[in-house]
């Protein structure tokens, strides 16, 4: 269904399906609900409650990666497209591919964040880290939240 509540697309069950190529940069949302045919008559079911998908944030359309730059100041600024529909982002940082600590909430406005420390230490122009930006969306009291499968290395 899209946004309106119209189906734009339905499953016959015979392991039929649809790609949709979306704006990787909105949350959508999405619910089934089954049905059979009685009598020529579709007796259908309720409604599952809505899932949201969320595509992680990245610097473009056309990359995977975000824009991750160390002043001489030693001060990184991480940059990535504004996405509609998020809640806002967590950027999540590690000096080793892994064990990735939450290094700043940004709200849903902004686009980027500066670091000046990690682990209460000051950034190195010369370091190597590992840095991603995880979007989220709160509905409802639960949180649903972009994978993390993608890392940006500043070396």
């Amino acid at each position: 269904m899209d946004g309106k509540g119209k189906t734009v697309d339905s499953d016959d069950g015979l392991g039929t399906y649809v790609e949709y190529y979306v704006d990787r940069f909105k949350v959508y949302s999405g619910k089934v609900r089954a049905y059979n045919m009685c009598e020529g008559k579709p007796n259908y079911s309720k409604w599952t409650k809505p899932v949201y998908l969320i595509q992680q944030p990245s610097a473009k359309q056309n990359k995977t990666v975000l824009d991750v730059s160390v002043s001489k100041k030693g001060v990184m600024t991480v940059k990535w497209h504004k996405m509609t529909g998020v809640s806002g982002y967590n950027v999540y940082m590690s000096t080793k591919n892994g064990n990735y600590k939450k290094v700043k909430s940004v709200a849903a406005n902004k686009n980027s964040c500066t670091i000046s420390k990690f682990n209460n230490k000051k950034i190195k122009k010369s370091g190597r880290y590992f840095v991603y930006v995880e979007a989220y969306k709160k509905v409802g009291g639960k949180i649903y939240k972009s994978p993390s499968n993608v890392v940006t290395q500043y070396h």
